[in-house]
C-alpha cells in the first residue's frame, strides 16, 4: 500500500512538472506524518506549481488522517477508532495498508 500511495505522489508530480516550464519551484510541509515533505516541481509559473502541490499536499492529508492512530474524525473511520476495538465501516485503503504490513 505504502509503494502505491508513493507512486501516485511521484506520478501525479512528474504528470503535472513534465511541460517545458523552465522555472525550479520548491515547496516546504512539516505538517503530515511527523517529517519533513519536499515538493519539487518545475512550472510555467508559480500559480500552475501550487496548484499541483495544494493537490499532493491535500492527498498527504488525507493519508494523514487516515493512518492517525492518536485521534479519531467526524468524518473517517481510521486507525484510532479500529483500534479502539469498535465496529467500524474501514476504509479500503486502510484495509489495503494493514494487509500489506500483516
Amino acid at each position: 500500500m505504502k509503494k502505491i500511495v508513493y507512486a501516485v505522489i511521484v506520478l501525479l508530480g512528474v504528470l503535472a512538472f513534465c511541460s517545458c516550464g523552465t522555472k525550479k519551484y520548491t515547496a516546504y510541509s512539516f505538517d503530515y506524518f511527523d517529517t519533513v515533505t519536499t515538493v519539487i516541481g518545475y512550472a510555467e509559473n508559480e500559480k500552475e506549481f501550487n496548484a499541483v502541490k495544494d493537490e499532493i499536499l491535500s492527498m498527504l492529508a488525507e493519508y494523514h488522517r487516515l493512518f492517525d492512530i492518536y485521534h479519531s474524525y467526524d468524518d473517517m473511520e481510521n486507525l484510532c477508532t479500529l483500534n479502539e476495538k469498535r465496529e467500524i465501516e474501514a476504509d479500503e485503503r486502510l484495509l489495503d495498508m494493514l494487509s500489506y504490513a500483516k
